[in-house]
């Protein structure tokens, strides 16, 4: 595997467990933040919602301008996200938080696959999809499981800095997504 295809791997791997680390809490978080499950259900369809809307937007202005920009911006906007949602004690500062985590789903959902198989097709002509795409999934789910058990442990200690320790953490993947490879198109 080429540097290239490691760094974009690493990158993918990295964001995935960064964000699943409050996975295992985040509702019983937001509830013990004064939220109702309705209020929950509600800032979850408007995650849904934004996602509805600026999917198709965000996919072809990464299929026309960059990939590697999206999975930057994708992972700027989590380190928001996760760090709004710590610093919120109200529906409305949540709402907000998770716009911006929509906003990074919607950037990375679609692109990152796509951009994973044109870069390590450019890196490795004989390599087939099967074998790309079984290769960082084995590793995103293993890396992913470990990481929401570290983080129900984390909770356990200190709910709050669950949530700045993860924008850190997702702010340190934003700084090798600058240097991911360039796309077909730049």
């Amino acid at each position: 595997m080429s540097k290239s295809v490691s760094l974009i791997n690493g990158v993918g791997i990295s964001f995935g467990c960064v964000r699943i680390l409050i996975g295992a809490f985040s509702v019983t978080y937001l509830l013990d933040h004064g939220l109702t499950l309705t209020e929950i259900g509600w800032i979850k369809s408007f995650q849904s919602a934004v996602i509805v809307f600026v999917d198709i937007p965000l996919s072809h202005i990464s299929d026309k301008y960059s990939s590697n920009f999206s999975i930057t911006l994708s992972a700027f906007c989590a380190s928001i996200w996760l760090y709004l949602t710590g610093a919120s004690d109200h529906f409305y500062g949540f709402l907000v938080a998770e716009f911006f985590n929509a906003l990074s789903l919607g950037l990375m959902s679609g692109t990152f696959n796509s951009y994973l198989y044109d870069v390590s097709k450019n890196n490795d002509k004989n390599e087939i999809a099967k074998k790309i795409f079984s290769r960082y999934q084995k590793n995103h789910f293993f890396f992913m499981g470990v990481f929401s058990l570290i983080g129900a442990v984390l909770y356990s200690q200190n709910n709050i800095n669950v949530w700045y320790i993860s924008a850190a953490l997702i702010f340190l993947v934003f700084i090798p997504s600058l240097f991911l490879p360039k796309d077909n198109l730049q």
